[in-house]
């Protein structure tokens, strides 16, 4: 049932204001990159960085997850969480 969830969310996600098929963008792989950077380069992409703070074991400001993940396609202008 979640593979059927995730292949429907991938093709919706996949589609432009009007239904039609829209140009998936690769979300880059920013893991590792300090915050400023890491935006810098999502937004370079087309796509929309969104910051969460969180505890790690990583030095302050560095990402240490993203969300979707990295490769994943996704629709121009969607949000990838940088943690």
């Amino acid at each position: 049932m979640a593979a059927v969830a995730a292949v429907v969310i991938a093709v919706l996600a996949t589609r432009d204001d009007d239904g039609r098929e829209a140009q998936a963008i690769v979300v880059p792989d920013v893991i590792g990159l300090e915050a400023n950077e890491a935006r810098q380069r999502v937004r370079a992409a087309g796509l929309e960085p969104e910051v969460e703070r969180a505890p790690s074991g990583e030095p302050r400001g560095i990402v240490f997850d993203q969300q979707p993940a990295a490769g994943t396609g996704v629709a121009a202008r969607s949000a990838v969480v940088l943690a």
